[in-house]
């Protein structure tokens, strides 16, 4: 069993064609031989990302732990 973060991080932008440029949260995990990545629009969109990642680590009989690198908004996993 290992412990896998789901790091939630700022200051990424589209590169598809109809949302060029804007800027979105990232939430992503990566265990040994499994993985996602979720662009989020808002606060909703980051809770079920966060909730996703959660579920698929357990899943994998890993321990999700949440690594939040935007500032003050560290309540998302609990």
């Amino acid at each position: 069993m290992a412990i896998v973060e789901i790091v939630v991080s700022e200051g990424h932008t589209y590169s598809c064609l109809d949302k060029l440029g804007q800027e979105f949260t990232s939430v992503s995990y990566a265990g040994k031989l499994y993985g996602g990545a979720s662009p989020c629009n808002n606060p909703e969109q980051i809770t079920r990302a966060i909730a996703g990642a959660k579920k698929s680590i357990i899943k994998e009989g890993d321990t999700p732990k949440l690594k939040d690198q935007r500032e003050n908004l560290s309540k998302w996993l609990d």
